[in-house]
């Protein structure tokens, strides 16, 4: 008696909680979710069901989620709708709105892009539904979404044009202090270590060049750059240097007063490539 009771208070409980949750994106189950079945070697039929709480946009969305997810599951990024799908102001989704009212459509997958007018890039409605989906993507979609973005990253870098020689300027630092023979001075530009100065310039001598073993020198492209130094000593300094073009600049660290400085000691001008 007691065990019937614990079953049927569970039981309310439940669907307590099911009261007014609308479907999320899942496999098909007690609240709904999507299922497909395959008609061919790359053709896919896609359901998604809703409950009562579920908009015709989410459900929408959702729908067109699983056929992205599916074309990734097998390996490939586009894929096209059997049936064009009527449009509607649901919302936009790779730029447009589609509704689904019978809750399936048909899909075929494609091995490359054909018709940018009508096939669909799965990666892209991946990215444009991961809100509403809350990011649920099975593993497999997961790789190939993985390989897609990777190739794309690695191919944006090899068409990005060099960067002109007249557009980096070396920026070199050096002192007078004789302390650093005992207490080398590390510098770090921009959060990396670029070298460790354990030399010092006589108070009337100073580099020539870039070369100098005295020295710590560095090629940096135009712009503002965070120069910092670590010490034991007392010349640790947190400072901004900016490089321009056909420059380079040696700059000397010093003491005025009792604050530790870097400022330019000498500006270099390049001619400029034709």
């Amino acid at each position: 008696m007691n065990h019937n009771i614990f079953l049927s208070f569970a039981f309310i409980v439940l669907a307590i909680a099911l009261i007014g949750c609308s479907t999320p994106y899942q496999s098909s189950g007690i609240m709904g979710g999507y299922e497909q079945t395959r008609l061919g070697q790359n053709i896919f039929q896609v359901r998604f069901q809703g409950n009562g709480y579920s908009s015709h946009g989410r459900t929408s969305q959702f729908m067109l989620r699983r056929c992205a997810e599916l074309t990734l599951e097998h390996g490939k990024q586009y894929f096209t709708l059997g049936i064009s799908q009527q449009l509607s102001d649901i919302g936009s989704v790779h730029g447009n709105a589609f509704s689904f009212p019978s809750g399936q459509t048909t899909i075929t997958l494609l091995d490359s892009l054909e018709d940018p007018r009508t096939n669909l890039d799965a990666s892209i409605i991946i990215t444009e539904t991961n809100l509403i989906a809350r990011g649920r993507l099975s593993s497999k979609a997961s790789e190939t979404l993985n390989a897609i973005r990777n190739q794309q990253a690695a191919q944006a870098s090899s068409e990005t044009p060099p960067v002109p020689e007249s557009q980096y300027g070396y920026a070199t630092f050096y002192t007078n202090s004789p302390s650093v023979k005992k207490k080398p001075i590390t510098w770090i530009v921009n959060g990396k270590k670029i070298g460790v100065m354990n030399h010092h310039f006589p108070a009337s001598q100073s580099p020539r060049h870039s070369d100098d073993p005295h020295v710590v020198s560095v090629e940096l492209p135009i712009g503002i750059h965070r120069v910092q130094t670590e010490t034991e000593g007392p010349w640790q300094i947190q400072t901004e240097i900016e490089v321009k073009p056909n420059e380079d600049k040696i700059y000397r660290l010093s003491k005025i007063g009792s604050t530790r400085v870097l400022h330019t000691h000498k500006t270099i001008r390049r001619k400029s490539n034709p």
